[in-house]
């Protein structure tokens, strides 16, 4: 779903990036592994005018702050989407 909007991904291993690319759909070329900890220098806020566009498009208030936070959602995990 955010695949299109993506700049940046992380993996925390080999068998999780390669789920990423294969079932999420994640372009290769985005995704870094790093297994201890994220370099904050190499990540950046998105462009504002997209965020926007994003929002708008989601029918969300201009105000509303977004944090995605992205985990291998299963079944298995007990996880559940929140919209």
């Amino acid at each position: 779903m955010l695949s299109s909007v993506t700049t940046k991904a992380i993996a925390c291993s080999k068998s999780v990036r390669d789920f990423m690319i294969k079932d999420r759909k994640v372009k290769p070329d985005i995704l870094e592994i790093l297994l201890y900890g994220l370099p904050l220098s190499q990540f950046q806020a998105p462009d504002i005018a997209k965020v926007q566009e994003i929002k708008k498009a989601w029918g969300l208030h201009y105000r509303i702050r977004l944090l995605v936070v992205l985990d291998a959602c299963r079944i298995l995990k007990k996880d559940r989407y929140f919209f």
